[in-house]
């Protein structure tokens, strides 16, 4: 292998091991660089990876206050929305923000084809080690408007 090719193939490897660690940075929990509806998709795909507390990491302090532990989060999970924790796919748009506050749509679909959605409010934190940081605040299941699967907020 010439030299161009190995230092080619090295800044590849490189490239890809940073990458890899930038993604596993965003996955890791909250930081001000993510925006809403970045934040919504890390609490899905945490959930539907089964990890909870990945999730509770990004409610913020009130909701957590609310919720109590990390372990009663997974509970409420279980309860009152288990289809979080099985859904194949996730749409996540953002349909109202200022600087201060958010609205995200989650539409979920289930393996088996069935569609669910959620509204996430999402609050910038002003103080506390996450200022800056977008956390939810409530999540509020939408009823279908019509027989096909189609939601408004």
């Amino acid at each position: 292998m010439s030299f161009a090719l190995r230092r080619t193939a090295w800044r590849l490897i490189v490239a890809m091991a940073l990458m890899s660690l930038a993604i596993a940075g965003l996955a890791a929990g909250p930081s001000a660089e993510l925006s809403p509806e970045a934040v919504v998709t890390a609490q899905l795909d945490a959930l539907r990876d089964g990890d909870p507390g990945a999730a509770y990491r990004y409610a913020s302090p009130a909701n957590q206050a609310a919720i109590g532990s990390a372990e009663a989060f997974a509970a409420m999970l279980q309860r009152q929305y288990s289809d979080m924790l099985s859904q194949s796919a996730a749409r996540v748009t953002l349909k109202a923000s200022n600087d201060e506050q958010a609205q995200v749509l989650a539409e979920l679909t289930q393996p088996d084809g069935r569609q669910s959605a959620y509204v996430f409010v999402l609050s910038r934190q002003s103080s506390g080690p996450c200022t800056g940081c977008w956390l939810t605040d409530g999540v509020f299941a939408l009823q279908p408007t019509h027989q096909q699967p189609m939601y408004s907020i």
